[in-house]
């Protein structure tokens, strides 16, 4: 049927038209108006180390069903660039979550940060597939002449940008006197040369899975999370059993810090860390975010992926932690 739509003419069944349309209609208009009205009006920008994506991910859906209005804004990277989008980009954070706490008085310090907790752990192994070469072979007694083969092809993180890049090279140099090879740190600085560095902890999953990299080096939480095969190192070199600390201590890197300038940086266990920023713009929900994360539940989900935690949190600038955050502190 045509319609005539020269002006003074008159529409075919006008009212019926209208009324098909608003049935077709009604159904979208509803759907949209729940999800106006379901948009959480408050929340927490949270940065977080990559290695710990995984776990943080779980809790952070705990989190939002417990507050439904609060939305969990996520950015994962390495620990040394969410420092550096806080303290030259200034980019607004309310939760920073990173892989190395002296990070928070070195590469930020006092006007950016000014209390942290340090609440989990970790240790460095080796990790790889069944695509790796020599996988049937490696042991944590054998790994150095196996990564040295000319065929194997070995990865790890830029140290300039995570700290399981500069702990790789902090356990490289341990392992040279642990298993008496004087070369050793020189030898597998040479197998690795920049173009097989990534910026982060997951950055190396994809070389490992499609064959690019035989081996990497990471965090055993990351290996376990994606359950990929691993070398467990011996505590003498991992860099995560804390009665190891002055063996740590005896061989230090050098990483870029503010301004271009180096920072030399000693072996030290493991340990993870996280703060509010002190131009938060979300200090509440950050609190909240926090307090919720101490919880037994909160822990237990870090745990239940593979991410160890501390039995005691250990506390820096105590004075300057938020009073709700004090309080399930104090009942640690």
């Amino acid at each position: 049927m045509e319609v005539d739509l020269t002006v003074g003419s008159k529409l075919p069944f006008p009212h019926a038209i209208i009324k098909k349309t608003l049935i077709l209609l009604l159904p979208l208009c509803l759907v949209i108006t729940a999800a106006g009205c379901g948009t959480p009006e408050r929340k927490v920008v949270l940065f977080v180390a990559s290695s710990m994506v995984q776990p943080i991910d779980e809790f952070t859906r705990h989190f939002e069903k417990l507050h439904p209005d609060i939305a969990v804004i996520r950015e994962a990277g390495g620990s040394q660039l969410h420092c550096r989008k806080i303290s030259e980009l200034n980019k607004p954070c309310d939760v920073l979550i990173i892989a190395e706490p002296r990070f928070f008085g070195t590469i930020l310090g006092p006007e950016y940060i000014d209390w942290h907790v340090d609440f989990a752990e970790n240790e460095m192994g080796i990790i790889y597939t069944d695509r790796s070469r020599y996988n049937g072979e490696i042991t944590s007694d054998n790994w150095p002449e196996i990564l040295l083969k000319p065929e194997v092809v070995i990865g790890r993180v830029d140290e300039n940008v995570g700290p399981v890049g500069f702990r790789t090279l902090h356990t490289w140099k341990l392992a040279a006197g642990h298993y008496g090879y004087t070369d050793l740190y020189e030898r597998l600085l040479e197998k690795c040369p920049p173009e097989n560095t990534r910026p982060d902890a997951t950055a190396v999953l994809p070389p490992l899975e499609n064959g690019t990299f035989d081996y990497a080096f990471d965090y055993l939480s990351v290996a376990r999370q994606h359950r990929l095969q691993y070398v467990a190192l011996p505590p003498e070199i991992n860099l995560g059993d804390r009665s190891k600390a002055d063996i740590y201590s005896q061989v230090s890197v050098s990483i870029r810090g503010n301004n271009r300038k180096q920072l030399p940086l000693k072996g030290v266990p493991i340990l993870f860390g996280l703060s509010i920023p002190r131009d938060a713009p979300n200090q509440e929900e950050a609190a909240l975010y926090i307090r919720e994360l101490f919880s037994s539940e909160g822990m237990k989900i870090l745990e239940k992926n593979y991410q160890p935690t501390l039995e005691l949190l250990k506390v820096t600038g105590s004075e300057n932690v938020p009073k709700n955050i004090q309080e399930i502190l104090n009942t640690q």
